[in-house]
């Protein structure tokens, strides 16, 4: 599961999560991911809305 941790400082968190994501992706491994990397992007969207 991709571990997503708000507490610590967002925009290092964000980008370590979009390039882990992203990583995984390109290994072809997207698909056993999907529920996880949908739950990070949305996380993700919804702290940068405020």
């Amino acid at each position: 599961m991709i571990d997503y941790n708000e507490n610590n400082d967002n925009d290092i968190n964000t980008l370590t999560a979009l390039e882990f994501i992203d990583d995984i992706q390109r290994l072809g491994l997207g698909y056993h991911f999907e529920n996880d990397i949908r739950i990070a992007l949305n996380k993700i969207l919804n702290n940068s809305d405020g």
